[in-house]
Parts: structure tokens; sequence; C-alpha cells
């Protein structure tokens, strides 16, 4: 109380299953970890955010509402094609989790103290792509050196995000023309506002 916490983000989700004998042991023990997680959450009026999650946690999620959305790209770390939200994004959407684009640098600035650092090559590309996942935008510049403008393109004076009524998602010549969703940089997203 009082820290004005909204939500929740569990990260490394994969590291845990993985490195966690009892997860590897008990067959029920991961649903329990999960549930108590969204219960907790729902109970004090905060949501939760997955973050490096297995299929099966995100199918799981699909059950708590106070789940609302999931990492949908690489880590900021491998900015090459992190940007890129991919088929991921449908899977979740499906479920009715919104895909979150990690947080980026949203200036050209050298950002110095990071896991990565700058200068973000291409600072438009990965604004827009955070605003098109459909869930919240994670700017992560060092202090004074974020580019507000830019930031707050993505929303409305109030803070509230600007998106459109679906996430974007590959183009379904991503899946006929066998070729890696993941690869496949044709997107399209949806919204009825005129």
């Amino acid at each position: 109380e009082g820290w004005g916490l909204a939500m929740y983000e569990q990260d490394w989700m994969c590291t845990e299953y993985d490195s966690e004998e009892a997860l590897q042991r008990n067959i029920s023990l991961a649903d329990s970890w999960l549930q108590g997680m969204a219960r907790g959450a729902e109970t004090s009026g905060r949501t939760v955010q997955y973050c490096m999650p297995y299929a099966y946690d995100v199918l799981s999620a699909s059950a708590y509402p106070a789940v609302t959305n999931a990492r949908a790209t690489d880590d900021y770390i491998k900015r090459d094609t992190q940007w890129a939200l991919g088929a991921t994004s449908m899977f979740y959407w499906a479920i009715g989790i919104l895909p979150f684009k990690d947080g980026f640098y949203s200036s050209n600035l050298p950002q110095v103290g990071g896991q990565v650092v700058g200068p973000e090559t291409r600072p438009e590309r990965a604004t827009l792509m955070a605003a098109l996942s459909g869930a919240m935008v994670g700017p992560m510049d060092g202090i004074h050196l974020m580019n507000a403008s830019r930031v707050m393109s993505t929303c409305r004076a109030d803070g509230t995000v600007l998106k459109a009524d679906r996430p974007l998602m590959p183009l379904e010549s991503c899946f006929s023309s066998g070729v890696d969703p993941a690869t496949c940089f044709n997107y399209y997203s949806f919204s009825d506002i005129p």
C-alpha cells in the first residue's frame, strides 16, 4: 500500500521453471504458483504481466483475469529484431492477453548504465511498435535522456495509451508462404475509430 504499484511483473518465468527442481517434480506446484500470483494481485487490486513465459504459462493465464499482458518480444538486449512482435501477439490476443513490447530507449542519445548502452538507432520504430502492441508503452531511458515528445505521441495528455482495437499481428501470407513468422515483418492491425 502507498507505493502506487498497479502491476506486478513476473520476470524470468522460463528460468524459474527450468531451474527450480520442485517445479519439475510436482505436477501441480506450477499451477498453484500461477494461481496464487493471480489471486494475490486481484485481491490487492493489481494486475500481472508475465515475462519470458512458456506457452503453458500463457494458456493458464487465460483463467486469471488479473493477468492482463505478457512480453511478446525478445529482451531489449538483443536489439536486432527485438522490436518485432510476430506470431506471439496472435497467440496472446486469442486468449485475451495483450502482447507487451519490451522496454526501449525513446531517443538516439547514448544511454549508460542499463543492460544495453545506447544509442537506439531506430527510436521511432521502437516507439511505434510499443504503441501498436496494444499493451502499455515502456520507455526506459536514463534520467534526462527520454525523448518526451516521441513518447507522448503514443498517448493522450492524461497518459492513456493510443492503441488500435487489435494488436499488431503478422499477415496471413507470413504463414501461408512458409516463411518463419518471426522473420516476416509484414503486419496488420485494426481500429474502427474513423
